[in-house]
């Protein structure tokens, strides 16, 4: 009889184990071999704040996610993979880092350029033309310490 009941219990566990992992891939958008995606790199001079897995939104729709940030020649690589059903145009998309509300979250967000071509994705393609975030405290210190060149 207890071997029974170790075996029901057993199934048991590992149904719910398997349940358990498809929801999570389900629901947390998990893309084990990154299909469906291509990779673009925005340079910045600044990414404070900026962490990887930060989504990547484009009208406020959320079209990819950050998975690297390096530096280079002094400047911040931001690699992110985007949805191939979106095309981004090539000249002109801008990448911009902004923060949700006033002091929430960091994220990208994209501006379609006004190109004829596309950014290929083919992993090559490059976002040139960025803007970094805007440093609250560099506001504040600019405002309080009368600086000539403040301009929001």
């Amino acid at each position: 009889m207890d071997r029974k009941v170790d075996i029901v219990v057993g199934i048991f566990l590992i149904v719910g184990l398997a349940s358990l992992a498809y929801l999570s891939i389900t629901f947390g958008e998990v893309d084990f071999l990154g299909r469906n995606q291509y990779e673009v790199t925005a340079v910045f001079s600044d990414v404070s704040g900026l962490q990887v897995n930060t989504g990547v939104e484009m009208s406020g729709v959320k079209i990819g996610r950050v998975v690297d940030i390096e530096l280079k020649d002094f400047r911040a690589h931001v690699r992110m993979r985007i949805n191939d059903k979106i095309d981004l145009p090539d000249p002109g998309t801008e990448a911009r880092i902004v923060t949700e509300g006033l002091l929430g979250e960091r994220y990208i967000a994209i501006t379609p350029g006004h190109g004829r071509d596309n950014i290929p994705k083919d992993g090559s393609g490059e976002i040139v033309e960025t803007q970094p975030p805007l440093l609250i405290e560099d506001l504040l210190s600019r405002f309080l310490f009368g600086e000539d060149d403040f301009e929001l």
